[in-house]
């Protein structure tokens, strides 16, 4: 298929990824479906970005706070009562200070309790960046908002922008907005997960241009994605097909062969807000992952953990051919007989 139609521009912005050691260990079923045998349960990464531009530093998502116990009760207690088990790492912010970076604005993905992070560790005057209709869909924070997952404080004396996507712009199949106004940042609206996520598309180089695509939480797992029809398992090992993957614990035969061009997971219904939209906007994504252009990071892709330069590393040197393979075809570790 052809690429997909990003505007021109010579404008790049640096990107870092940050995984500050927090692990998610929580049942696979919340989010995907079908539970393999051997893979009952997932123990997810929380990766932030830092993206440096000539205007001002910007976090696409915070992680989980460090004390995340001290999150609205009722997310806690929700957390726990379904079966997560969460180990926490440093505050984004104190990562930031020991390395001197200062932060103009924060973006949400979606307000998730492991997406908020902690923003009373910022200054009042950054600015919180989130989706469409955040304002009216998600404020005020907790305890005025007994449902809220993040604090009043998070967001009463600070600026807090929501992007409307009414600026006719699109990239892809999604409503975009053109973040400092000269092609480095997009922010794509991606509705399914939750109202007013947002995923990001940074120009990290040009000439050929080369793009991060920050996923949020469009998916889980990146057997979300992959295989497709775009990306078919061919693509990266010819003689690889479905029925030669087994799970940790078990085989997953009753994949048919033909089946070597379909996501091995699709969104399970409960947590999502809207499955169908989101199987929509993960149709749209994997346009994204057919362009070679561009590298696709999901906020929980635990096999990026062996495969990326992080911080305080940046990810333009991830985009020779072999290296930008072994990142889109990483996950298939989990599928793969253990010794």
């Amino acid at each position: 298929m052809p690429p997909i139609d990003i505007p021109e521009s010579d404008q790049t912005i640096e990107v870092f990824a940050i995984d500050n050691g927090t692990t998610l260990d929580v049942p696979a079923g919340t989010f995907i479906k079908p539970v393999y045998k051997g893979s009952e349960r997932f123990h997810y990464p929380a990766f932030v970005y830092l993206l440096k531009h000539s205007s001002g530093n910007v976090l696409f998502d915070l992680g989980i706070r460090k004390d995340w116990t001290n999150l609205p009760p009722h997310k806690v207690e929700g957390a726990q009562k379904n079966g997560w088990n969460i180990t926490t790492g440093e505050n984004i912010a104190d990562i930031l200070a020991e390395h001197g970076v200062a932060i103009k604005a924060v973006v949400w993905s979606h307000p998730h309790l492991d997406h908020v992070g902690d923003m009373s560790t910022f200054s009042k005057d950054t600015t919180l960046v989130t989706g469409r209709s955040f304002k009216t869909d998600f404020m005020p924070g907790y305890p005025h908002n007994p449902s809220s997952g993040f604090w009043d404080s998070d967001v009463n004396g600070r600026p807090v922008h929501s992007i409307d996507f009414e600026d006719g712009l699109k990239i892809g199949n999604f409503d975009a907005h053109d973040y400092f106004g000269d092609g480095s940042l997009y922010l794509l609206d991606t509705p399914g997960h939750m109202k007013s996520h947002m995923c990001g598309l940074a120009r990290v180089l040009s000439e050929p241009s080369r793009f991060v695509f920050m996923g949020g939480d469009i998916a889980h797992h990146a057997g979300q994605l992959r295989p497709s029809k775009y990306r078919p398992l061919s693509t990266i090992r010819p003689q690889l097909r479905v029925v030669d993957l087994e799970s940790a614990n078990g085989a997953i035969q009753q994949i048919a062969e033909d089946e070597s061009r379909t996501p091995f997971y699709r969104p399970s219904p409960g947590v999502h807000h809207d499955v169908e939209a989101l199987e929509t906007s993960l149709d749209a994504v994997r346009r994204f992952d057919a362009d070679d252009r561009v590298m696709i990071l999901l906020a929980h892709d635990e096999s990026l953990r062996q495969r990326l330069d992080f911080f305080p590393n940046s990810l333009s040197k991830c985009f020779d051919k072999a290296t930008h393979d072994e990142i889109r075809w990483g996950f298939l570790e989990d599928f793969q007989k253990k010794a």
